[in-house]
């Protein structure tokens, strides 16, 4: 007879609800512990968000509380856990899985996983790489991680894992570091599909984009706001940057470069809360990224679930967007966004009502599909 009793997961992770400025991560996370109410959760977190030095308003730190029926979160003070605490929270109940929710932490995922190891539990653990094993994320602080990676395989630290790609390219990503990795593709989830935003009208030579990304060289910000050059003097061009920033020099090489065009406007914005994404997007003809690589790119799926063609680069897992009038995956190059971007601006209103159509059939595809939530049963099992 098959057991009803319910699947323990204890979640490792810098970052979760209501945190936000570390953006995809903590919206993959959220979205799947929402996807799967017949599992309990259990997440061991940071009582403060990305970057941020101030805790969380209403939160004990150092206790369970309870953030969904199903789902318990630990708010470590400062994110610092000891060796001590960490057995006890292992220790807590029989969990079925430990899921850790990035590859490169210090503090959730290389200290407690060292201490699964000394336990024996390393063969519940599953590792989410979350794109830091594709090309544009280690090209950041290229030495380090290849010293790390060369070290951990050398000493087989990730012997013997089960790993989590979200993509066929993940997937691909995670195979070149450890041929013999077993890989569970699942890919990640969206919020379930609301309401399509309103749009503003579209005359040609106007054209209003939007970026919700960090102020981070993989997220492509300073192509972004130079591939606009080619529409400098073209028209009435406005984009619209929200982010966190990651560090004042990336910032700064952002804002020089928009302050360089003479007749785009480009305002860099701080950083957004979810519930305010679908205002800025009712603002915008197109959501833009010319991202360096994106493992998922949930702000992308949130601009498609809400009706609003894209244009990005064509190294996200969002492909053939034309075929479907959702929006455009060009090449990462002056010379592939530069035609679009024209395009984009010389549409009218007619034309863009369809690109606005084929964005929102897309995205109702992709939100909440049920074949991805089963890929995520499957991930524990």
């Amino acid at each position: 007879m098959m057991s009803t009793e319910r699947k323990k997961i204890l979640v490792l992770t810098d970052w979760f609800a209501p945190g936000f400025k570390a953006g995809g991560p903590i919206r993959s996370l959220v979205n799947l512990t929402d996807a799967l109410p017949e599992m309990d959760f259990y997440v061991v977190t940071s009582d403060r968000d990305h970057r941020s030095t101030r805790p969380y308003d209403g939160i004990t730190p150092c206790s369970w509380v309870r953030h969904r029926p199903h789902v318990q979160v630990y708010y470590a003070r400062g994110g610092r856990l000891t060796s001590a605490t960490w057995r006890s929270l292992f220790a807590a109940h029989a969990y079925d899985y430990f899921y850790f929710n990035s590859l490169f932490s210090p503090r959730f995922t290389l200290q407690p996983l060292i201490i699964l190891r000394r336990l024996g539990l390393a063969h519940k653990a599953v590792i989410a790489p979350r794109g830091m094993l594709q090309p544009g994320a280690l090209s950041v602080k290229p030495l380090r991680k290849k010293i790390f990676l060369t070290l951990s395989k050398h000493l087989g630290f990730f012997r013997s894992l089960r790993w989590h790609a979200t993509s066929a390219d993940e997937v691909a990503s995670v195979l070149r570091y450890l041929p013999e990795a077993g890989v569970v593709l699942a890919p990640n989830l969206t919020a379930a599909a609301g309401s399509a935003v309103s749009h503003p009208p579209k005359l040609p030579g106007v054209l209003h984009l939007v970026t919700i990304a960090r102020y981070s060289p993989e997220k492509g910000i300073t192509e972004s706001i130079a591939y606009l050059k080619t529409l400098d003097g073209a028209g009435e061009v406005r984009l619209d940057i929200y982010g966190t920033r990651q560090g004042d020099d990336y910032y700064n090489a952002c804002l020089s470069l928009a302050q360089s065009l003479r007749t785009v406007s480009v305002k860099l914005h701080g950083e957004v809360a979810p519930e305010q994404i679908p205002a800025l997007l009712s603002h915008a003809h197109f959501y833009y990224s010319a991202t360096r690589g994106e493992n998922y790119g949930h702000a992308i799926a949130e601009a498609l679930v809400a009706g609003v063609p894209v244009v990005v680069s064509n190294l996200t897992p969002w492909k053939d967007l034309p075929a479907r009038y959702a929006g455009f995956d060009c090449q990462a190059s002056p010379e592939g966004f530069a035609p679009v971007l024209q395009q984009c601006l010389d549409m009218d209103q007619d034309t863009y009502t369809q690109w606005t159509a084929g964005a929102r059939a897309m995205g109702e595809g992709i939100a909440r599909s049920s074949q991805d939530t089963e890929a995520y049963r499957l991930l524990f099992t």
